[in-house]
């Protein structure tokens, strides 16, 4: 019998030695239970509480197990005796552990606590291996294995509550990050009537509703085409592949059957490796490409027709900025030659496997729309009058509240790029608002230098710059890299503005001086202040690369005498950590001291000596109160008075050293009240160590923490991993810089060259009529083409004509000096050209026949030229001699 309980004891231990390191770690679920739960989520709360009174109920059962073991094991030897009361000892406080998390669980539960539980389940099996590994042969197997399942038992159950707490946690992060990403598309998308405003401020008046059209309209006529065909060419798998530029089969443009009017899509499909589902990833990507095509038409305001534009925005769209979408921000999303598991985690864009950062749209939205306005502007020509005719803007205030829309919807826009809330999109918005103020500002300073004052439309143009160039830094960076951005991309885009008369291009609103080349600064920009601590998914520029690895030669390990030592700055923490754990130590050693003279356990072991309840319970036994009673009641001498006088002297007698005990414990309670407080006093002098060795430890932690990213960093910088292998690659201190050049320049040819062969497509498409005629541009595109206008200060649709049917006597009309005058000779083409050109202002000194004409000509229609006041004769005279000098023709004028 003796052998057989050897053998099975030893072959328990041999299993149980090997079932510690084979548990899975507690946070771990398998993937398909997480995707389970995750599109059945219910309360977070209250699934941890559930966890919880299940973990709770099997302590309990733990509990049973382990008295029962105590006992059957009460002949074991010494040491065995008291590694079970080791382990009875941390079953009971797992219990309370767990009841006191039970108790808390609607207000924080974290996989952290429940973890913690895990470890300590851990300790009380390795407690019970222990035991067995004394070798006793006197251990009960089938108690021992009972009081391991226990401790097992405790462990599945911190499972289970961990998994559910993470449910809750996964669910609550996935409504915030949805929250996000619904608000910053709405950010997006508000936008655009700030662009309508801040472009349709700056044309003049006649233009106005025509202006603000052309971007509302992209709303409609992009929003659709987004949903229907767009989405599934940016983003969908590679269409096209090509290996350039040090990237392999790289993507220029996507195609998926599924994604075409999201047929293939479920409502709640997840976005892989996102909180998000597809349908919001659509939606929020959707406004960056409304935005887009608006944004051209800045270049070529006031001379183009509204429906060919809407038709280059589809063109434009689809040839230029779905491909620059997928090059830049595809990744495998939708790729079904990876697992499932595993998708989302790689770029499959040309630019994207480049290596080119471009957080919110740098290339693909401002370059690319920057680059298209130049080249529409130069197909299209100048409009009439340009450069010598200056076209003013018809509304600062517009522009104004335009611009100030935009910087408020631009916070969605470089924000929500960060596709989820975290500190990332914080520090994308960050850098959004430290750019967009530097650049206003230095705008204005430049401004205020180079003409003597600041101007709106300066302040205006600065802010937008400041945005644009920001936009493909805002994750990369940190507020100061944003700050200076601002600055420079503020003080090159001035220049560019004010260079465009000398260059001789029409850029009406400067989309291409602002946006093209704030969009270009921006993104080599972005090279320049990057930095992979601000976002572990970017790169290192000059300045973080350099910073870097001087920070971890000041961190890192040193060899001295043949060992390897802590660097100054983490011994210095190390040795002030073990000074304020030294501190601690003793403040805790004094305070004990103090506690225990105090005799607060010698009080307390005198209570429960005294048995007060038994003491009250013999006290309340003698009756003594219902004694009294009766014998109050008998007034006169009798027998019976004489008993009761007797038997209550004799419970009086016993009552006596009774009460005397009571006495003396409400003595010793009072006297442990006094002591506990004493004791709560002397405790509270440890919160000063305590709190200095918390700060030393925080300081330690943060240290070696930065260390260790510094390290990880350099060494994937330095390409440890490939190191001697054929795809070795080493970063250095530019490398990043020449990869945002790279990009920046391909980003621009191809946005140029495929936009100048677009607006000649539709020019031909529209046999010419992508520009509107003289007569259009002159009477204004708000009337040609919309037949409305933007603003009507007439009270010609306030007011209503009265016809009077009553017969009125014939007078004769009024001269008011008008007359008219017609001029023959020469047609009314060659009339109104020569005409034209007189009005134009020269450095030479006008024709003095205009000059004396000019003041008195109110209209003309066709060779008729209508005046106002002055000599008829005289006027008809000097007109005729006008037009024979500059038409060098026989023109005679004579008046009607």
């Amino acid at each position: 019998m003796a052998v057989s309980r050897l053998l099975g004891a030893f072959l328990l231990l041999a299993t149980c030695a090997a079932m510690p390191t084979k548990w899975a770690p507690v946070l771990s679920t398998a993937s398909a239970q997480d995707e389970k739960k995750s599109q059945n989520p219910k309360s977070g709360s209250e699934e941890t509480a559930k966890a919880l009174a299940d973990l709770k109920s099997a302590l309990e059962a733990a509990q049973k197990e382990l008295t029962a073991t105590s006992k059957a094991l009460s002949g074991l030897k010494a040491d065995s005796d008291a590694g079970l009361k080791k382990a009875a000892a941390r079953l009971d406080a797992l219990q309370k552990e767990i009841a006191a998390l039970s108790a808390s669980a609607k207000a924080s539960v974290t996989k952290a606590d429940l973890a913690v539980v895990a470890k300590k389940a851990d300790e009380v099996t390795a407690d019970v291996a222990a035991i067995k590994a004394a070798g006793d042969g006197k251990a009960t197997v089938e108690k021992l294995a009972a009081l391991e399942k226990g401790a097992d038992e405790i462990k599945k159950a911190a499972e289970k509550a961990g998994t559910d707490a993470g449910v809750g946690t996964t669910t609550a992060k996935e409504r915030g990050d949805t929250a996000w990403m619904l608000i910053s598309s709405a950010l997006v998308l508000l936008m655009v009537p700030g662009l309508a405003l801040f472009y349709g401020g700056m044309v003049r008046r006649k233009n106005v509703l025509a202006t603000m059209m052309q971007s509302m309209a992209a709303l409609a006529v992009v929003g659709v085409y987004w949903i229907a065909i767009g989405y599934g060419l940016a983003f969908g798998p590679s269409l096209i592949q090509v290996s350039a530029l040090g990237a392999t089969d790289a993507g220029i443009i996507g195609w998926s059957w599924d994604l075409f009017f999201l047929k293939g899509i479920a409502a709640d499909m997840k976005l892989p490796a996102n909180d998000i589902t597809v349908y919001l990833h659509v939606l929020f990507q959707g406004m960056f490409a409304i935005i887009t095509p608006a944004l051209i038409s800045g270049a070529i305001a006031e001379r183009i027709r509204f429906w060919p534009f809407c038709l280059f925005m589809l063109l434009w769209v689809t040839f230029v900025y779905c491909p620059l979408a997928h090059m830049v921000w595809a990744f495998d999303w939708y790729d079904t030659s990876v697992l499932a598991a595993k998708r989302g985690g790689a770029a499959i864009g040309l630019l994207g496997k480049m290596g080119a950062l471009d957080f919110a749209g740098g290339t693909v939205v401002h370059i690319a729309a920057g680059m298209a306005g130049l080249a529409a502007c130069l197909v299209l020509g100048k409009r009439h009058g340009y450069p010598q005719q200056v076209a003013h803007p018809n509304s600062m205030v517009l522009t104004l509240l335009g611009a100030g829309l935009l910087w408020f919807g631009w916070f969605g826009f470089n924000g929500g790029s960060a596709s989820n809330s975290s500190p990332l999109a914080v520090t994308a918005f960050a850098a959004t608002q430290a750019a967009a103020a530097a650049a206003g500002l230095a705008w204005m300073l430049v401004e205020w230098i180079h003409k003597g004052k600041p101007t709106a439309l300066g302040l205006a143009s600065g802010i937008v710059a400041g945005l644009v160039a920001v936009t493909p830094a805002s994750g990369y960076v940190y507020m100061w890299g944003g700050l200076l951005i601002g600055i420079a991309a503020a003080v090159v885009c001035y220049l560019a503005v004010a260079l465009k008369n000398v260059l001789g291009y029409d850029d009406s609103l400067d989309a291409f001086g602002v946006h093209g080349v704030g969009g270009f600064v921006g993104a080599v920009l972005t090279g320049v202040f990057c930095s992979a601590l601000a976002n572990s998914a970017g790169a290192d520029g000059p300045f973080a690369y350099s910073a870097h690895r001087a920070r971890y030669e000041e961190l890192k390990p040193v060899e001295k005498d043949g060992a390897t030592i802590d660097a100054e700055p983490i011994a210095k923490a190390k040795a002030a950590k073990r000074e304020a754990n030294g501190a601690w130590l003793k403040a805790t050693r004094d305070v004990s001291a103090d506690v225990e003279k105090l005799g607060i356990a010698a009080l307390e072991k005198a209570l429960a000596d005294a048995k007060a309840p038994e003491l009250t319970k013999e006290l309340a036994d003698l009756k003594l109160d219902d004694l009294e009673d009766e014998l109050a009641a008998h007034k006169g001498p009798s027998e019976a008075k004489a008993r009761i006088e007797k038997e209550l002297a004799d419970a009086k007698a016993k009552a006596a050293p009774i009460q005397k005990k009571l006495d003396a414990v409400a003595e010793t309670t009072k006297k442990l009240e006094e002591a506990k407080a004493k004791e709560a006093d002397l405790n509270k002098q440890l919160d000063a160590p305590k709190a200095a060795l918390e700060d030393k430890a925080a300081v330690l932690t943060a240290l070696e923490k930065e260390r260790d990213a510094l390290k990880a960093l350099i060494e994937k910088q330095d390409d440890k991993e490939h190191e001697g292998k054929e795809d070795y690659n080493k970063k250095h201190k530019l490398s990043q810089l020449f990869i945002q050049i790279k990009a920046a320049v391909l980003s621009a040819v191809f946005a140029f060259v495929l936009s100048l062969l677009l607006v000649l497509v539709t020019s031909a498409v529209t046999l010419g009529n992508f520009k509107t005629d003289a007569k259009g541009e002159a009477d204004g595109l708000d009337r040609t083409e919309h037949g409305e206008v933007g603003f009507d200060f007439s009270a010609a649709t306030e007011s209503v004509t009265v016809v009077n049917t009553t017969p009125r006597a014939a007078t004769e009309p009024r001269g008011d000096g008008r007359f008219e005058v017609v001029v023959s000779g020469a047609d009314a083409k060659e009339l109104m050209h020569v005409w034209s050109e007189l009005c134009q202002p020269t450095e030479s000194a006008p024709d003095p026949d205009f000059l004396a004409v000019y003041p008195h000509v109110t209209t003309i229609r066709g060779t008729t030229f209508r005046f106002r006041g002055g000599e008829p004769a005289a006027l008809a005279k000097k007109l005729e001699s006008l037009f024979a000098r500059h038409t060098k023709k026989p023109v005679t004028a004579a008046t009607v």
